[in-house]
């Protein structure tokens, strides 16, 4: 068993390369806001904040790795500085992992002012949603009064910052369907160019089949359901490869980030894309066919 100093340098030297991102400085209703709960010791106090106490709140993940369940007492350097661990976060996650929501460490944000030197930014959490813009325009008018000036200070709100996130992706799905729209009138456009060389190349048979009785209607049905089964089997082909596709960003994602996330297109989205497919191929196939519906039968049979 190890000194109670060695150990606690041990636990030093292996923390300190880790808690570079994990020391954000909150105030004593942080815990409360969030809904965690203090398991052990106690959380951070107001008084913490005013006389800017060297303490500390750890998740349970860093108390079982590096303290063997007995972190409160304990002592820490965050930034050159002995923080004392005052409590132990509740358990949150399913598992004690590094990297969980249980990896965690906070401190009173005036520690952390004096640690970092320099404080870029603050998040502050509204009580009521409903009253966001008003709490934007209070907060705003406070600091201009300190500032006189708003060119030092930026104030955002995350309903603007997710009306700013939606807009861009509608800008993306809207270019996204543009280059879809594009690709499908050129694959349209080579279906009836398909089928306009067919209809020339068959002109004797439609011909001998017209002289045979054959009516309008049935000509234009069969060159309109070649022209979907063309457009179909593209839909079909398409459909594997995004499915493979999807198959293999899944597996790349899932290595990259170590998170697990399937990507998989949906039954509904499958078949519309099939539905799409096959509505391309007999809009397009129909000027064909109809060319082919209107022949002459006198003038098909003498086509060389």
């Amino acid at each position: 068993m190890l000194p109670h100093r060695h150990h606690a340098r041990l636990c030093e030297d292996r923390l300190r390369h880790r808690l570079l991102h994990l020391r954000p400085g909150v105030s004593e209703d942080y815990f409360s806001i969030s809904g965690d709960t203090v398991a052990s010791g106690r959380g951070l106090q107001y008084s913490d904040m005013a006389t800017r106490n060297k303490v500390c709140v750890i998740g349970a993940y860093l108390d079982q790795a590096y303290y063997g369940g007995n972190a409160v007492g304990q002592t820490l350097r965050v930034g050159g500085q002995s923080l004392t661990i005052v409590g132990v976060l509740a358990q949150s996650g399913e598992d004690l992992e590094e990297g969980g929501s249980d990896d965690c460490l906070y401190l009173p944000y005036t520690t952390a002012s004096r640690i970092a030197g320099d404080v870029s930014s603050y998040v502050l959490t509204m009580r009521d949603e409903d009253h966001i813009d008003e709490s934007v325009a209070v907060l705003e008018s406070a600091l201009y009064q300190v500032f006189a000036s708003d060119d030092y200070y930026t104030v955002t709100s995350m309903a603007e910052m997710l009306e700013t996130m939606t807009s861009m992706i509608n800008i993306l799905v809207g270019v996204l369907a543009g280059i879809a729209a594009i690709s499908l009138v050129v694959g349209g456009i080579g279906i009836m160019n398909i089928m306009l060389v067919s209809v020339t190349e068959r002109t004797r048979e439609i011909g001998i089949r017209k002289s045979l009785g054959a009516k309008e209607r049935y000509i234009m049905e069969q060159f309109v359901i070649e022209a979907a089964c063309t457009s179909a089997l593209g839909g079909i082909i398409g459909i594997l490869l995004g499915d493979g596709l999807s198959m293999a960003a899944s597996t790349v994602v899932t290595r990259l980030m170590e998170e697990t996330l399937t990507v998989a297109p949906t039954l509904s989205a499958v078949v519309l894309a099939f539905g799409i497919s096959v509505g391309i191929g007999i809009l397009f196939g129909y000027l064909p066919a109809k060319k082919a519906a209107r022949l002459n039968p006198i003038d098909a049979l003498h086509y060389d």
